[in-house]
């Protein structure tokens, strides 16, 4: 179903958010609340479409539900219409609830490491570097396995084909103990929406065949590189066989995510979300474009987890 937001009052300290190449609010839901699913006194952002490329909110909903088919912590996201203007976007529960957490983006832990890291270009981005800032983390009060939570990272940005896990794309979630003891943990996998072939306008896609897809998918790349001095940013797939090369621990893990995730309720999914009547709806010409890179994305990763 999509959810009607005309009515949702915005955030007043951040009615419009700056970030980014979209269009995005942040608003509350109204009480009492319209669907049981949703969290009162939360904050959701509604996140519209690139004007580029008018299908591409329908990403973070559908990256949100490959994400729940294997297993891994990306926040909520549905279909939001504002009906005053006519738009349809992404309604995406925020991850942290203000007074309760601080979330730190991964660039700021960054810049301490490399005061002159670039946050415009990130051309600095390199798993090398990331992991001496989950390190640090660690012994600062990091209550997860960082490790483990990477592997998850770039299990599911190659399932999805997201190219932008920038720096802050990612962070940690900060709270403080009364007795002044600092905990922290590493967000959810947010802002998921530059992935999915949803670059890709239909009317350009058309007639291509498996081979022309595989092309397509193999220039996948990573935001991060894996090395500080390397030249050029990670391939999806090749992030993945150097974390288990290292890490052959890991391989067991990631290897029974993708044998659990349930290709056919995915398509059930898609072809569900097709029915909703909102603007720049999700035709099925797009949900089999995306099945097929899926699906070139999965049996690539079957075969290197195998």
């Amino acid at each position: 179903m999509a959810i009607d937001v005309t009515d949702w009052p915005e955030d007043p300290e951040h009615p419009r958010y700056p970030e980014g190449a979209r269009d995005k609010s942040a608003l509350f839901p109204p009480e009492p609340l319209p669907f049981d699913f949703l969290k009162a006194g939360r904050r959701y952002l509604f996140k519209l479409s690139d004007r580029r490329f008018p299908e591409q909110y329908w990403a973070e909903t559908i990256a949100y539900v490959i994400g729940c088919l294997l297993g891994i912590d990306v926040p909520p996201a549905y279909i939001g219409v504002h009906r005053t203007h006519g738009v349809a976007g992404a309604l995406i529960e925020w991850f942290f609830v203000d007074g309760e957490h601080e979330f730190v983006a991964g660039g700021n832990r960054l810049q301490r490491l490399v005061p002159d890291y670039d946050r415009r270009k990130g051309t600095q981005h390199s798993f090398q570097l990331v992991q001496r800032a989950c390190i640090r983390a660690a012994r600062d009060g990091l209550s997860e396995d960082w490790l483990l939570y990477w592997a998850h990272a770039f299990l599911f940005d190659a399932l999805i084909g997201n190219t932008d896990r920038h720096q802050d794309n990612w962070g940690f979630l900060v709270q403080s103990t009364p007795d002044g003891a600092l905990h922290q943990r590493l967000s959810p996998l947010f802002d998921n929406g530059t992935s999915l072939g949803m670059e890709k306008h239909m009317a350009h896609v058309q007639g291509w065949d498996d081979k022309r897809c595989a092309t397509y998918v193999a220039k996948g790349f990573h935001h991060m590189m894996i090395n500080g001095d390397d030249t050029q940013r990670c391939q999806h797939f090749r992030m993945v066989e150097y974390l288990i090369d290292a890490h052959p621990t890991l391989k067991n893990e990631l290897r029974g995510r993708l044998m659990a995730f349930d290709f056919d309720e995915l398509q059930r999914c898609l072809f569900e979300l097709c029915r909703l009547n909102v603007p720049v709806p999700l035709t099925e010409q797009r949900v089999n474009f995306l099945l097929t890179l899926t699906k070139l994305r999965y049996e690539r990763l079957c075969e290197i987890l195998s």
